[in-house]
């Protein structure tokens, strides 16, 4: 199993930014760079008004099926529907935290591997996934901050 946790302090409230990112779960493809386009699904879970997302990025497509979803907490858990055979099953925690009026963003992300394959992969998909889920942090945290989307989605947006 591949643990990742990655724990980022941005300059604003834990509520401001639960409300920005758990309250619009669906809408992820307007700041992170690297995702074409992300779909609500399914009827209401726990505090969220849909129960899954479904993410086109960089070739894959797959869904994010929430497992827990609570305001009061300022917490979420998706488990990961589609995954390339090398993975057999990833699941992702997040959750808001304040001290000092600053918001910490938590993330605990769980990878199975897959048998055989998977297991030579092991090294390569821990480097992609620490960098993927910490550049999604560094974009969330500019947003929040800035106001405005990280250099990297500009980029991505001026091209089209």
């Amino acid at each position: 199993m591949i643990k990742i946790k990655l724990n980022t302090e941005i300059e604003k409230s834990a509520e401001t930014c639960w409300n920005f990112f758990g309250r619009r779960y669906a809408d992820i493809y307007k700041w992170k760079s690297g995702m074409t386009s992300s779909d609500a699904e399914g009827e209401p879970f726990g505090d969220s008004p849909i129960s899954s997302r479904k993410i086109k990025a960089s070739g894959l497509t797959f869904s994010e099926k929430l497992i827990h979803f609570s305001n009061s907490e300022r917490a979420f858990t998706y488990q990961v529907i589609g995954l390339p055979f090398v993975v057999s099953s990833a699941k992702n925690e997040w959750k808001f935290t304040e001290e000092n009026g600053k918001a910490t963003l938590n993330m605990h992300l769980r990878l199975k591997i897959a048998t055989g394959f998977g297991w030579i992969l092991r090294g390569v998909l821990r480097k992609n996934m620490t960098k993927e889920m910490s550049k999604l942090h560094q974009e969330f945290k500019y947003y929040m901050e800035k106001g405005e989307v990280h250099p990297r989605k500009a980029k991505e947006l001026a091209k089209k």
